[in-house]
Order: C-alpha cells, then structure tokens, then sequence
C-alpha cells in the first residue's frame, strides 16, 4: 500500500494519514519473518505448518505486503511466488462461521466470467433479476453440492484488475458475502454488495484504464460466492462445484449436469453475453486470457480466409516478452497473429493457461522468441 493509495481511500487529515502508513509499515517489518517461513514452508511442500501460518496470517494486509516487499527485492523466485499467491487467495477466499450441531457455514468466492461485447457484459450484469436468474440456475440444474445457496453480485470486474487481488481484500470480500447471505438479499442489499465489490477493485484496476475501454469482445468476472453447512466430524465434498465432486456424479452425469448449467445460464432472461462456468479469481483472470487470444487468432483465421472447419489450428506457439505473452497460429502454411495479453493475467495460473490454450490446436509448444520465418502471410 502506498502513501497515495492510502490517501485516495480515506477521508482523515495527512497528518493522520501519515501516522497510519507509518504503523502499517511497522507491521509489515513484525510480519516478515512469518512471510519467509510460510515461502520456506511451501517451498518444502511442510503443508501443516505452512497452513499453520496461512491460518493465523492469511487475510491480514500487512502479511500480503511482507510477501511482496521480498517479491519485489527479488527475495522471492517468480516461479514459487506467483504459484504460492495462488494458494494463499485459494485459502483467503472462504469465511466461516459455526454452524451449530458440529457444522461450520462456509462461504467461498468464486468469479463467473462472461464474455462480449462491453454492452453485452454490462446488460447481463448490471441487473438485480438477471443476478438472481443466474444465481438460481445453480442449484437448479444441479452444478452445486446440495444444499449449497449461491449469490452474484450485480456488477463485474476487469480480469486485469482481479489479477492484482491481494489474499487480505479476498478476505474481506467473503465476510461480505457472509454478510450479505445473512440478510434479505433485495435491491438495497444488492446496492450494497455492488459497491463493496466494486471498490476494491477501482483501486487495482490499471492507472488511467476504464472498465469500458476495450473494443469489440471483452471478457468480465461476475464476483460471487457459495455458502454450505458443512460436518466438522464428517467428510464432505471438498468443493461446492460439480467438477469435484468426482465421487459423488459419473463422467457422463458430469458432462449433462454442465451441459445443462451453460444452456441454462444462457437462456435467464436479460443473459445477453456468454457465461463461461464458475472459477477461482485468479483462475478466471488466466480465462480472461485464453477467451481474448482465441478470440484474437480465430478472427484473424477468419480473416484471412484459413479457418478450419472445427476452429482449432494446427499449432499454437506462445513466447513471452515486456511483460506480454503472445500466442501465434499456424494453420497449413499460413502464419497467424501474434495477439498478445498483459502476462499478470496468467502467472499466477500458468500451468492451468496452457493446457487451456491447447484446446485451441492439435499441437501446443512455448518458444523464447517469436515464430521463425518460412511461414507466409496471406
């Protein structure tokens, strides 16, 4: 947090503000050492006591900054930082509460990313009944572990500005969420989880970007959130979502179950872009990623008059540069692209970016340099 940020989200005198950077700072220096056992600890995969330390830190903004001062002294490898970031999110998405009668209330964050024109996104999300159609459509067409309740909050995000969401504001999110479960959630309610989603995210988003400058097909994140009762003396789904429920549904009940979840999102009323199924924050800025570099190559196939029947290519090559990664087609000879993605949409997700990427081509490979020549260009 910088001196500026803090300024911009507070109303106290400078004077006070300064006092309040000054403690934050101080508490960052008392969280460091539990910041380098926790990156020792999952480096060395020590799970109990890196959960340990996730337990009692996780949510606490000080903790997050101790985390990125060393990332950012270059204390801190890329390749377990960004990973790592990814776990600690995973864990500070969920809130829980007791339940009574040896149950805990979970409830976990999830992003819904939709994809379209901004217009599209914005008709789609902008309204209470749509959130509410949407939200209903879960339990509906059985996509979530019975019993479990979903809310959408009636606005959507920038998948550049959920890249740089930071395990203490996920936090927040989800005892919002809890909140707003507990409520009547009617117009004034939605109002309110409207703004506490919308604001955190005004702060992350790119300095001197708009919600609404990209052109053409964009893609967006609906934030919302499940909530269950789950057994603390029993085992239970692990996850609220269909896709880990692998002991509980068989592939082809799997495969019907989110056949009918998509078609039925599709047809709420007032749904005017596509919805895509329901990720972690993280995971769905890397989607964010995916649906604009397929998007970007198969116009371009289209263009050129070399799209394939089954819109997939015969290669894509992505390589990395200026903070960019690049993804190019070949199809037979003909060379397509490069289109190209801010790379914070993906590190902290990689793995997860490629594999999904490759759905787009028979064969998939990562190259230091962009493609060679001996390709033509239509």
């Amino acid at each position: 947090m910088s001196l500026k940020t803090l300024a911009a989200s507070s109303n106290l005198e400078g004077a006070n503000i300064a006092d309040l950077y000054e403690t934050f700072r101080r508490r960052v220096g008392e969280k460091r050492n539990a910041a380098v056992r926790a990156v020792r600890a999952f480096e060395a995969a020590d799970n109990d006591l890196f959960y340990e330390l996730v337990n009692a830190h996780v949510g606490d903004g000080a903790f997050d900054q101790a985390l990125h001062d060393s990332f950012a002294a270059g204390e801190i490898d890329p390749a377990l930082f960004h990973p790592l970031m990814y776990t600690l999110l995973e864990a500070a998405s969920s809130a829980g509460v007791d339940g009574g009668r040896d149950t805990v209330v979970v409830t976990e964050l999830f992003a819904l990313p939709l994809t379209g024109t901004i217009e599209e996104v914005l008709e789609t999300s902008s309204s209470l009944d749509v959130a509410l159609g949407m939200a209903r459509a879960f339990s509906a067409t059985g996509y979530v572990a019975e019993g479990t309740r979903v809310l959408l909050s009636p606005t959507t995000i920038d998948p550049l500005a959920a890249a740089s969401l930071r395990p203490a504001v996920a936090r927040q999110l989800a005892h919002e969420f809890q909140d707003a479960f507990a409520a009547e959630y009617d117009a004034l309610a939605a109002e309110h989880l409207f703004e506490v989603v919308q604001a955190p995210f005004e702060f992350l988003r790119p300095e001197g970007r708009s919600h609404l400058d990209e052109s053409g097909t964009v893609t967006r994140l609906m934030i919302g959130a499940t909530q269950r009762a789950l057994s603390t003396t029993h085992a239970t789904s692990a996850d609220a979502f269909l896709f880990n429920m692998l002991d509980e549904v068989t592939p082809d009940e799997m495969l019907e179950r989110s056949e009918t979840f998509i078609e039925t999102l599709c047809n709420v009323p007032g749904v005017t872009a596509a919805p895509y199924y329901p990720l972690p924050i993280a995971r769905a800025t890397s989607f964010a990623a995916i649906a604009a570099l397929g998007n970007g190559l198969q116009a371009e196939a289209q263009l050129l008059g070399v799209q394939r029947p089954d819109r997939i290519f015969d290669e894509i090559v992505v390589t990395r540069a200026a903070a960019k990664v690049f993804a190019e087609g070949v199809i037979g000879s003909t060379l397509v692209g490069p289109c190209a993605v801010p790379e914070e949409l993906v590190c902290r997700d990689e793995a997860w970016f490629v594999n999904h990427l490759s759905l787009y081509a028979e064969e998939m490979s990562q190259r230091d340099e962009m493609m060679i020549s001996g390709l033509r260009r239509n």
